[in-house]
């Protein structure tokens, strides 16, 4: 008589989704199309899933909503730098918005997610390059490395403290150089704010003079990132929170989408 060996935390891994309360169809069309792991699952958008596992939109939120149910319930929780380069990072939106979340999740009262983020500010882009270069590899040494770097922003180190181009030109690659060592070394998540300006400019002679939304550092700094959002705001003239636009302007391995959401005291809801 032979007995089955116990699976290794590879297997286990490999078919999470199996424990999953799930409807079972459901899980037969996810591991059909090979989405056995949260990991395979949440590496896809919510139009990738849908069309890679053929099931209805309703059915893509139950799945993402499941997953990140059980997530949560293990707390597997990553660290999160974030270094600002203009004024101070808002503590007191930061505080209701765990509030808040502590109050949708009161399994996870305990849970202390201020022990996850890493504050830190810069005041020039010397600083933010020996952050990057030095804090960080450091900092990614640790048992719970952080797996998301948000920069808000860059454009205000580079727009002010340097007039010539040529010299410009030459510090944001040396930047961009360092945060592609990051997201790639480290298979993290860099996330980098960067303002806009007004540009006015005709289409045509036909046509009337156009308000544009211009990305500030140009050209350059647009094509050495994998990934462009635009996040925009709708007027209104009602008392309702304003809604606001996510764009997919660019990316090298998504499709363009568009959603509206909107921003409560809880955080960002999807409309």
């Amino acid at each position: 008589m032979s007995s089955s060996a116990p699976l290794s935390k590879k297997q286990k891994l490999a078919n999470e989704i199996e424990d999953l309360s799930l409807h079972p169809e459901l899980i037969r069309k996810l591991n059909q199309a090979k989405l056995c792991s949260f990991k395979a699952i949440l590496h896809l958008s919510h139009p990738e899933i849908q069309k890679t596992a053929k099931i209805s939109a309703t059915d893509v939120q139950i799945v993402l909503e499941t997953v990140s149910e059980v997530l949560l319930a293990n707390e597997v929780v990553s660290e999160v730098v974030y270094i600002h380069t203009e004024g101070e990072f808002p503590i007191k939106r930061f505080l209701q918005m765990v509030n808040a979340f502590k109050r949708d999740f009161p399994e996870l009262q305990n849970l202390r997610l201020s022990d996850n983020l890493v504050l830190k500010k810069v005041f020039n882009l010397n600083q933010l390059m020996h952050v990057l270069q030095n804090g960080l590899p450091d900092l990614l040494k640790k048992v719970s490395p952080p797996r998301i770097i948000i920069i808000d922003s860059v454009a205000a180190l580079l727009r002010c403290e340097y007039d010539s181009w040529s010299e410009r030109t030459s510090l944001m690659v040396q930047l961009a150089t360092e945060i592609w060592k990051l997201a790639n070394i480290h298979q993290m998540a860099v996330v980098c704010v960067n303002q806009v300006s007004g540009s006015n400019k005709n289409q045509n002679q036909n046509t009337k003079q156009t308000h544009l939304d211009v990305p500030s550092l140009g050209l350059l700094w647009s094509n050495i990132l994998t990934t462009r959002i635009k996040i925009s705001k709708k007027s209104s003239e009602t008392s309702l929170p304003a809604t606001r636009i996510l764009e997919l302007i660019f990316s090298s391995y998504h499709p363009h989408i568009c959603n509206n959401f909107m921003i409560s005291e809880s955080g960002i809801k999807i409309l």
